[in-house]
């Protein structure tokens, strides 16, 4: 209704000097005479002289997208699973690129995702516009827009010789607290300001979703933390001020009749069911909802400065690298109702005096679990909790279609568990392995929890 939100999203990356930006203009458009309504005229997400302006023989783009990557559109021959984080990319400059080119692209890639997997952040800095990359997770928080999660339409580019950098921002039509439950029926955007896509504190992922973790280990160290407070610090005082003054802007040029014509050609309804079958329309309005918008974005400016303020330091030492060390193991039997699937009665619970005994001293906040793969590498926590994962049949972390047990839960000693029925039998034997992980001054402590899983 207020056809203003991408609109607002570019004034917010302009505002943090997110390059690339793009610009706006509203057209009103007639199909071989027929009124279509308001549509947003701005530039294409490409390379050229007049856009992202990078080399034309060396230069990347890159996007973050299920849609584009390989699980949606496997025929293709531009796209790659990334070699470290597992994420979607498809190579968007060179247009044609060659299998040669796009296995170069990964193998560039990787060493960027290395440099975060190991909290090398000297390595990150070389590699990565790290401003950049703070303002685009700052704007998807502030907007509350949770394609991250997929992740969709994320660009990025590198030029010759440069670093990655994050941009341009694109496609925020399923931000600001978007109902994704009646998204077919109603039109729901601006209820709750206070729902977090990261949580408050990034590393635990304490928020309403898990996203990949290249968006998040960086969080483990200290500068990085110091940095991305900081950049929010310096913008908070204008960031809704200033962006929603020129935002509303257009809205008062839209406001002269264009609106008005829309609603008229495109009215937008919802219908609430009452008791004994009495049901009331409500019929959205543009003034109405730019007042929602101004008034959520406002809240949700106020209440994430609380937010990222509070945002745990971790230690001073955070990225220098330790030795791991293996202090002690758990393994526990459990027995898995075929028939009950995904709603298992029971749970599993880690004995706390055994852990602590193995662990010794530590402070929760530190203390970290993650799923391994078989060969003793950190996997994807590919369950809906703040810990856990479907594994598969070899014992690696894997997608829902390809597991056969989970562990999902977000207390970190008492987990939900269950089996997939397609995917399993009666006598199967699964082992999943979670791995508590300490930092201390001097080493990381690991105690590793191997769950045998006995289908029956």
């Amino acid at each position: 209704v207020t056809d203003l939100m991408n609109t607002y999203a570019f004034e917010v990356a302009r505002l943090m000097s997110m390059p690339n930006t793009n610009h706006t203009r509203y057209v009103e458009v007639f199909l071989d005479g027929d009124y279509i309504g308001i549509y947003q005229l701005t530039e294409k997400i490409e390379v050229n002289s007049k856009r992202v302006d990078i080399d034309e023989q060396d230069g990347v783009m890159l996007s973050l997208d299920q849609d584009d990557g390989p699980n949606l559109s496997p025929d293709a021959t531009d796209n790659f699973w990334s070699a470290v984080y597992n994420m979607p990319m498809c190579v968007k400059y060179p247009d044609e690129p060659t299998s040669g080119k796009v296995d170069s692209i990964r193998a560039d890639f990787a060493l960027l995702e290395k440099a975060i997997k190991t909290s090398d952040y000297d390595s990150v800095k070389a590699l990565l516009d790290v401003s950049s990359f703070i303002s685009l997770l700052q704007l998807h928080e502030y907007l509350y827009n949770v394609e991250i999660d997929a992740p969709r339409s994320i660009y990025l580019y590198k030029d010759k010789g440069g670093k990655y950098v994050m941009g341009p921002v694109w496609d925020w039509d399923a931000g600001y607290d978007f109902n994704w439950g009646n998204m077919y029926t109603g039109h729901t955007f601006f209820s709750d300001y206070t729902e977090l896509i990261y949580g408050t504190n990034p590393i635990k992922q304490n928020g309403e979703y898990k996203i990949n973790k290249f968006f998040i280990d960086l969080f483990k160290i200290r500068e990085f933390v110091v940095d991305y407070k900081k950049k929010w610090a310096d913008i908070s005082d204008s960031l809704y001020i200033k962006t929603w003054e020129e935002t509303l802007k257009y809205a008062e040029e839209l406001k002269k009749g264009a609106y008005d014509r829309e609603a008229g050609r495109w009215p937008i309804t919802e219908i609430n069911e009452g008791w004994w079958g009495n049901s009331t329309i409500t019929v959205f309005k543009a003034e109405e909802e730019i007042n929602k918008m101004g008034e959520w974005l406002q809240n949700r400016k106020a209440y994430l400065d609380e937010v990222i303020s509070g945002y745990p330091l971790p230690s001073e030492n955070s990225n220098v690298k330790k030795d791991t060390i293996v202090v002690g193991t758990i393994k526990i039997d459990v027995k898995c109702s075929y028939n009950m699937g995904y709603s298992q009665s029971g749970n599993i619970s880690v004995n706390i005096e055994e852990f602590e005994k193995s662990m010794g001293d530590y402070n929760e906040d530190n203390l970290s679990l993650v799923p391994i793969n078989n060969d003793g590498s950190e996997g994807d926590n590919t369950a809906a909790g703040t810990y856990g994962a479907w594994f598969g049949e070899n014992g690696n972390t894997a997608p829902w279609a390809n597991g056969h047990v989970y562990i999902e839960s977000n207390d970190l000693f008492v987990w939900n568990y269950g089996c997939h029925p397609d995917n399993c039998s009666r006598g199967d034997e699964h082992t999943a392995r979670m791995r508590y992980l300490n930092s201390t001054s001097e080493n990381v402590n690991v105690v590793d929890v191997f769950v045998n899983f006995i289908i029956y």
